[in-house]
């Protein structure tokens, strides 16, 4: 047995424990999949990657959306795990966009008054269409 396939339970197991820390993308794939619907198949098939590096994928550091880093951090995890970077920011910042309706849902006093209801409008439109994209995306990949 190589030490690699030595180390996948390992990694595998790890990554799971991530699951609940959203500093890591393992946070960001458990939310992903649960809105979505997505067995780990599925959901390596809508990164464009194969199945087995996204144990890789979920031991990353998760990319801040709002981050002026945020395309070049996208990138390098991208390259390093094979997945389509689109739909890798794609799936960041619908991750990333509900977490904060959900956060304005839960804390209303927290937003600011002055701002009035126009940056949750924007933040939804923001969703609303990333989710649009990766719909077309994923189905222009199956039509090919």
């Amino acid at each position: 047995m190589t030490q690699d396939a030595m180390n996948k339970p390992l990694l595998t197991e790890l990554a799971q424990r991530f699951q609940s820390d959203p500093r890591f993308m393992a946070y960001t794939l458990a939310v992903y999949q649960e809105q979505e619907g997505l067995g780990e198949e599925e959901l390596a098939l809508a990164l464009g990657m194969m199945p087995e590096m996204l144990s890789r994928l979920a031991l990353c550091k998760r990319p801040d959306a709002q981050s002026p880093e945020f395309a070049a951090q996208v990138r390098e995890i991208a390259d390093y795990t094979l997945a389509d970077e689109a739909q890798l920011a794609n799936l960041l910042r619908q991750v990333s966009g509900l977490e904060k309706l959900a956060q304005q849902v839960r804390e209303p006093a927290a937003v600011d008054e002055r701002a009035g209801a126009e940056p949750l409008m924007t933040g939804l439109l923001a969703v609303a269409r990333d989710r649009d994209e990766a719909e077309e995306d994923r189905a222009k990949r199956e039509e090919d």
